[in-house]
């Protein structure tokens, strides 16, 4: 039997073509150096491709100085803010390079210490690491040294993943929290929208507060919050102001950097999500409806109605299905009211064959209110039935609705 402290190998389906053949041009110029050196992929792309799912980037390590490889992949880019080194571009994806001259990427989680090579097309790594992957489990590689994206790390794989943390990993990354640094925020902005957009993403939330994210704590995330977000369209928009209900949204948009534009829909959607509330006094007669409409877009106006609705689900979860069962009463309200006024909208829309001033010359009207009835009325009837639409059939139905007393006086 294998000992836990040996390497495993496991075959495993591998990169794309474009990427094997990048990595077999690397190995080549690397052995010109030393044979022994092998060119592997390593890190979150091999445990993806273990899980089948194909990975956005790869990262692999070479032992040689950047200008080698500029001089032989003329088509390599310099490091971007996801990389550490260089860039490879493929058909397949881009190839992240470690150098010689950057340190390692130190492993936090055993399952990023599997590693793949091009020439045995197979993956290697020891027993605990293989026993994580199978388990889809993430376990620390050793001591925890402070960091304060880590717990946003793991949220991210088991959002994206569906990993489970080992027991005692949440104490553990709550022990070692520490306050985000200026030169880790656009990081971690990243990996709280991975996590947001995840399909998983209740469980990765639950995480990060079981976790003690810093930044979860001192916006005073609530419990409800990962279930909310799950509730709700799988938007970076609605989820972020679902979790963000009853927080200092202003601590971790702006900590965060999100941008103006995202931020200031969010400050909407958390002003007016309770919009069955702002319109208690009537929905179909509400002058609130109507200004809301004019501020917010029509997706805003859904957002803000489904944030409401998992409200509702998180009060009825929690032990009050008569608040619950309220609130959605109002919001179905809420929605026949907007579904009537979409309809109204659309029948003032209607071109008709006869403008205001032909309806007023037909009726010898004067203009004001029963010019606009009589408008009114024509609309309804071409919603109805499009045929009606012609100059002369529409004054016949102004005859019909001025003989039969609901015409003007």
């Amino acid at each position: 039997m294998t000992s836990p402290a040996h390497e495993i190998t496991r075959s495993i389906p591998g990169p794309p073509g474009e990427v094997v053949a990048a990595l077999a041009a690397l190995s080549e110029l690397a052995h010109s150096d030393d044979p022994d050196t092998p060119v592997e992929l390593h890190g979150r792309c091999v445990v993806e491709l273990a899980l089948g799912i194909r990975p956005t980037s790869y990262t692999a390590r070479v032992d040689f100085a950047p200008d080698r490889v500029l001089d032989h992949f003329p088509n390599t880019i310099a490091a971007t803010e996801r990389s550490r080194g260089l860039i490879l571009p493929t058909p397949a994806g881009p190839i992240d390079l470690e150098t010689a001259t950057n340190e390692p990427t130190a492993p936090r989680f055993r399952v990023e210490t599997l590693r793949w090579d091009p020439g045995s097309q197979r993956m290697h790594g020891d027993r605990a690491a293989i026993d994580d992957l199978d388990a889809r489990r993430l376990g620390l590689v050793s001591a925890l040294a402070a960091s304060s994206t880590l717990s946003l790390e793991a949220a991210r794989w088991i959002a994206e993943a569906g990993f489970q943390p080992a027991p005692g990993l949440a104490s553990s990354l709550a022990a070692a929290a520490a306050p985000l640094e200026p030169n880790e925020q656009a990081r971690a902005r990243h990996l709280l929208k991975a996590v947001l957009l995840g399909r998983d993403c209740a469980a990765a939330l639950a995480f990060l507060l079981a976790s003690r994210f810093p930044l979860f704590i001192e916006s005073k995330v609530d419990g409800d919050a990962p279930s909310r977000a799950a509730h709700v369209p799988a938007a970076l928009r609605s989820r972020l102001a679902a979790l963000l209900i009853e927080a200092d949204a202003r601590v971790l948009l702006r900590a965060l950097h999100f941008g103006g534009e995202l931020s200031d829909e969010v400050f909407l959607l958390l002003a007016w999500h309770p919009i069955d509330l702002h319109l208690a006094s009537g929905v179909s007669s509400s002058s609130a409806l109507r200004r809301f409409a004019r501020k917010a877009r029509s997706e805003l106006v859904a957002d803000a109605i489904s944030i409401r609705r998992a409200q509702a689900a998180c009060a009825t979860k929690a032990g009050h299905p008569e608040e619950g069962k309220a609130i959605l009463q109002r919001l179905d309200d809420l929605e026949s009211a907007l579904t009537r006024a979409r309809e109204e909208r659309a029948r003032k829309a209607i071109q008709l064959a006869l403008d205001g001033r032909a309806v007023m010359q037909h009726l010898g009207l004067e203009p004001g209110r029963e010019v606009g009835r009589a408008i009114a009325h024509l609309s309804e009837r071409v919603a109805r039935d499009p045929s009606l639409n012609t100059a002369e059939r529409l004054r016949e139905a102004l005859d019909a609705w001025a003989s039969n007393g609901e015409g003007p006086e």
